[in-house]
């Protein structure tokens, strides 16, 4: 699969670019690619999927190995929907605080 048209967030900056899915695995990432990158692309596409994500924004995943959660005998306190939301917030929350921090950075170092 190719998601093409992309702004695609990496270290700190977004880029125009488009990335190549195989097998789940991301393969290959093109920072504003010209016509020959993409067909380069193509060419090693394995499904002969291509999405055009104009105007969508690609961010790297956040997994949270490390969480707890209440006993599922305690419901009233903590259910396995609410806990699981609650942690979504906070790991969204802390992305775009690390997202606020970058920016700031990248702005004070100009």
């Amino acid at each position: 699969m190719i998601l093409k048209n992309a702004k695609i967030y990496s270290e700190g900056l977004i880029h125009k670019g488009a990335l190549l899915i195989n097998n789940g695995i991301i393969s290959e990432i093109k920072f504003n690619p010209q016509e020959s990158d993409l067909k380069k692309l193509t060419k090693r596409n394995q499904d002969n999927k291509e999405i055009d994500c104009q105007g969508k924004l690609i961010l790297p995943g956040i997994i949270d190995i490390h969480s707890h959660l209440r006993d599922m005998d305690q419901s009233e306190k903590e259910t396995f929907l609410t806990g699981t939301r609650e942690h979504l917030f906070l790991e969204l929350l802390l992305f775009f605080v690390c997202q606020t921090l970058s920016l700031l950075q990248f702005l004070l170092n100009r």
